[in-house]
């Protein structure tokens, strides 16, 4: 696990994983605080990057588990961490999940704003999170342009859209790369299939920010890709059963 954990890691050092710690302190509640806190705890070998299950946080912060998967999805939401699910049973049960701290990249005013938009096909202004159907997400569509980088699509679709900013862009694509690597890394599913999702995804978070205010952009784009993976495992799963 501890190789696993190496390609998780978010940060170079453990002083810069808890001076970004800190920096989240005023932006979340007691306890969600408290759990951000812990993680961070058993984040240190590999700065950011922790292999937990919601059990072992609660006993350590003496809280229940309920308690402690309400602050996890409001830390999620906020930005502040990202889950990735190492363990999706079949039946039931919890298992164990690796969850990345997240660099605090702005205060709580600026999370307040609405993102900056700008004019666009009115086709896209029209789709939010919701409207995004089953068959649309799953369908893969780059058939057209094979050549064309997918990183360069995603810079330019946030440049046309919510504007160019660098910084932006590098957050919401290593969201996007933090989430994608577990799934094409052993093969099981292909690039250009999870490169889809992570499009999609992005298209409807920021569909989502022109519509509603969202505190941080690159939390919610993590919430709907992780949604829209979900989707792309059930379908690889029916795939195999109905080849049996």
């Amino acid at each position: 696990m501890t190789l696993y954990l190496s390609e998780y890691k978010t940060f170079d050092s453990v002083q810069e994983l808890n001076h970004h710690v800190d920096q989240w302190r005023n932006l979340t509640t007691a306890t969600e605080f408290r759990v951000l806190w812990f993680v961070s705890n058993y984040a240190v070998k590999y700065p950011g990057a922790a292999h937990l299950k919601a059990a072992t946080i609660a006993v350590g912060i003496n809280v229940s588990t309920k308690t402690v998967y309400r602050a996890l999805k409001s830390l999620a939401e906020l930005g502040a961490i990202v889950k990735h699910v190492t363990t999706r049973p079949v039946s039931g049960g919890q298992g164990a999940n690796i969850y990345t701290v997240q660099p605090c990249m702005s205060s709580r005013q600026e999370d307040a704003e609405p993102c900056e938009s700008k004019p666009e096909a009115s086709k896209t202004e029209k789709e939010t999170a919701s409207s995004i159907k089953l068959k649309k997400v799953l369908k893969n569509t780059y058939g057209a342009s094979p050549c064309r980088p997918f990183y360069r699509r995603f810079k330019e679709f946030i440049a046309s859209t919510i504007g160019g900013d660098q910084a932006l862009v590098s957050r919401l694509f290593g969201v996007y790369k933090a989430h994608s690597t577990p799934m094409t890394k052993y093969g099981a599913f292909e690039e250009a299939d999870v490169e889809h999702a992570g499009y999609e995804a992005l298209r409807a978070s920021v569909m989502a920010c022109k519509t509603k205010r969202i505190r941080n952009i690159a939390g919610y784009y993590s919430s709907v890709f992780d949604r829209i993976l979900d989707l792309l495992v059930i379908k690889k799963t029916r795939e195999l059963l109905l080849e049996q």
